[in-house]
């Protein structure tokens, strides 16, 4: 997943249980520019649904998180919900 304030699908609506690919990946840019600089690469060559972005309640005040806090907080929702999605298949096979 990249994350960029240029997405459509928000935080909110990804489900990283859902994630069949085996292995998933955190992307994120420099505190300063983002990604930028791979902005045109990305809209070629990667699904829109990859790219995620944080939605901002008032971003004519609050502009967006720093880099470590939006890094931890995807960190713990992606480990959050596929520790919950283990556990319910692993109660459910019991």
């Amino acid at each position: 997943y990249y994350f960029t304030k240029y997405a459509s699908t928000s935080m909110l609506d990804v489900n990283f249980a859902h994630e069949t690919r085996g292995k998933t990946a955190l992307i994120f840019g420099s505190e300063i520019d983002g990604l930028t600089s791979i902005r045109p690469w990305l809209l070629e060559n990667e699904d829109a649904r990859n790219m995620i972005a944080y939605p901002m309640n008032a971003p004519d005040v609050f502009r967006s998180y720093n880099l470590s806090t939006s890094a931890s907080m995807a960190l713990w929702e992606a480990y959050k919900t596929l520790n919950l999605a283990r556990r319910a298949s692993h109660s459910s096979s019991s």
